[in-house]
């Protein structure tokens, strides 16, 4: 049941990113750029390109931040496990399994974006590189929580403690 769950979730999320494209509407409404000038990711503005390597290299020590809370918060599940897409992602006291779902779904919604912009304007936009950048974030969130606090996990499958 979670698997089909995860798997609608992400579909959703690619349904998403084929029809919305954030930083284009941006442009549009803020800046007052026509959304059919929005530049390939390689010709994007620069400071743009910056935020988006500053926030891909501090949202996995952001994560790695919200698992640390949990692991002192006496209500959280004992022993944490490890995330698979055939657990419960939608469990407060184990925020690893969310998180791992939402990198999923953010690169889902990247290859949706992507795929459009591919066939719109010939090359994948900054909306889907900023996805991307996104979900490998929050992936290597989870990857590096699951590192760090190896101690209070439970392997995949296994009853005892990590054997990393």
């Amino acid at each position: 049941m979670w698997f089909t769950l995860r798997i609608v979730s992400v579909a959703s999320f690619f349904v998403t990113g084929c029809l919305f494209d954030p930083v284009s509407h941006f442009l549009e409404e803020l800046l007052e750029v026509p959304a059919i000038h929005v530049l390939p990711p390689w010709a994007a503005p620069a400071g743009m390109l910056v935020l988006l390597l500053i926030a891909a290299c501090v949202a996995p020590f952001l994560i790695l931040g919200v698992v640390g809370v949990q692991v002192v918060n006496p209500l959280r599940s004992k022993p944490f496990r490890k995330p698979t897409w055939h657990t419960n992602f939608l469990d407060v006291r184990d925020p690893n399994h969310f998180l791992h779902l939402f990198g999923y779904c953010l690169i889902a919604a990247a290859a949706g974006r992507g795929i459009v912009d591919l066939f719109y304007k010939g090359a994948p936009g900054i909306s889907a590189v900023a996805w991307l950048a996104g979900g490998f974030a929050f992936l290597a969130g989870v990857r590096m929580a699951t590192h760090v606090y190896r101690a209070h996990y439970q392997g995949r499958g296994s009853g005892g403690g990590d054997a990393q």
